[in-house]
């Protein structure tokens, strides 16, 4: 992985209940500041959110579909 695209591991409880099983089947979401906002789904980093806050959203719709949420190196501010 490249310097700009090294994964930050962002850990989630949101919405935990279902233990460490409803987490093992679940999407990993990538996060890239910058990231064009046409088109993403999170799923890859070529499709990355550019917003940390839509990866979080996503993850607390659907807590079971969603097993980590990575994010490039970048500055994420949370939305007001």
């Amino acid at each position: 992985m490249r310097g700009s695209q090294r994964a930050l591991w962002v850990c989630l409880a949101i919405g935990w209940s279902g233990g460490a099983a409803a987490w093992a089947g679940g999407a990993r979401l990538h996060v890239r500041a910058g990231a064009p906002a046409s088109g993403a789904d999170g799923l890859s980093w070529a499709t990355a959110f550019p917003d940390l806050q839509q990866a979080l959203d996503v993850a607390r719709s659907d807590p079971q579909s969603v097993s980590e949420i990575w994010a490039a190196e970048g500055v994420y501010l949370p939305s007001l």
